[in-house]
């Protein structure tokens, strides 16, 4: 399973960790608030693909699912743009 994760605070990070120690699960996508944070974020946690914006994050097709791990103002437009997609699986947290 290919996993984005869209904001990558503390909640998001911790998310990225878990996840590289699931067998047959890949992160192929960070991103965060800025493209320099985005980058660093990348750069530490080790996906391939640091996104600038979440709207190309949801539309890459490689991915299966996504965490967002945004806090309560950002999650619910990307939660339903990827409902409305009809594609994959949202894992959503509200980060405080």
């Amino acid at each position: 399973m290919k996993v984005a994760i869209v904001k990558t605070g503390f909640t998001g990070a911790v998310h990225a960790k878990a996840l590289k120690h699931l067998s047959g699960t890949e992160v192929i996508g960070i991103q965060e608030s800025t493209p320099e944070k985005s980058k660093r974020a990348a750069d530490q946690l080790d996906p391939p693909i640091p996104y600038n914006d979440w709207e190309p994050l949801l539309a890459d097709e490689e991915v299966n699912t996504f965490h967002i791990a945004t806090d309560e103002e950002g999650h619910q437009e990307i939660a339903l743009c990827e409902a409305m997609s009809q594609r994959g699986e949202t894992q959503s947290w509200v980060g405080f």
